[in-house]
């Protein structure tokens, strides 16, 4: 089955431009940032605290890294991501402050 994601570009100052697309995750709309280097799915630490309304950190704690450092970063387990017709079940992210970015 083929499914297509409409995209939106945003444009980041001069530098090229960031490429986003709707979704639901857990029942809440967002609109989510495609990286294909990325190795797993990220997400803003502090946007998912405000949609759930506790602070995430508590979770779980993990190794990561970005642009050579450590992040400090956080597993997140998500019953539900839709994007369009397609679901991801029982998927797991990690969570960044994306802040700085």
């Amino acid at each position: 089955m083929k499914s297509f994601v409409p995209l939106q570009y945003i444009p980041i100052e001069d530098d090229g431009y960031h490429i986003q697309i709707q979704a639901t995750v857990n029942s809440h709309n967002v609109r989510l940032v495609v990286d294909s280097g990325a190795s797993r799915s990220v997400l803003d630490l502090n946007r998912i605290n405000r949609l759930n309304g506790t602070d995430q950190r508590a979770v779980a704690h993990i190794e990561a890294q970005g642009l050579g450092e450590d992040i400090e970063s956080y597993l997140l387990h998500c019953d539900e991501i839709k994007l369009l017709s397609q679901r991801l079940v029982d998927y797991n992210v990690v969570l960044v402050d994306l802040t700085p970015m």
